[in-house]
């Protein structure tokens, strides 16, 4: 389970631009379960800092299309060095591992744009939970109809 917190926590730390515990390890637990150790990091209020928090926060929904405009620029260049490991633009829409949201996974399969991640691996997912859970067919109608519309 903590295999996709620790991916992502590795992919936000590797863009620099927002401040997150770096982690560890995970340790089985002898009663079951497990724990997920990760660095300390001193939680304090917001206050004046909320605004530059926003900003990061904005920056780091911009960082893959600013890769891909660094990327279109260095294609431009001539003797371009090869630089240490750095984040890669990604061309497609998703992550490459299960992730949680509490106990939920999600499934992050690749996929060529944002609405079809969206829809199949976000939207779809919720409904399938409420169809198997509760066993509302309504809304799947709904859905399909939804769908069609498209």
């Amino acid at each position: 389970m903590f295999e996709g917190e620790r991916a992502s926590l590795e992919a936000l730390h590797s863009t620099g631009l927002v401040r997150v515990p770096q982690p560890r390890t995970v340790i089985d637990l002898p009663g079951g379960g497990a724990a997920f150790v990760m660095e300390y990091v001193k939680m304090k209020r917001l206050g004046s800092q909320a605004s530059k928090l926003g900003d990061q926060i904005a920056d780091l929904h911009l960082f893959n299309q600013k890769l891909r405009e660094k990327l279109q620029q260095r294609e431009n260049t001539v003797g371009h060095r090869a630089e240490g490991a750095e984040p890669q633009y990604v061309s497609k829409f998703g992550f490459h591992t299960v992730t949680f949201c509490g106990f939920i996974p999600q499934v992050n399969d690749w996929q060529d744009d944002w609405p079809s991640f969206f829809t199949q691996h976000r939207l779809q997912a919720q409904l399938d939970l409420i169809e198997k859970d509760y066993g509302d067919r309504e809304a799947r109608e709904l859905w399909s109809r939804l769908q069609l519309s498209k």
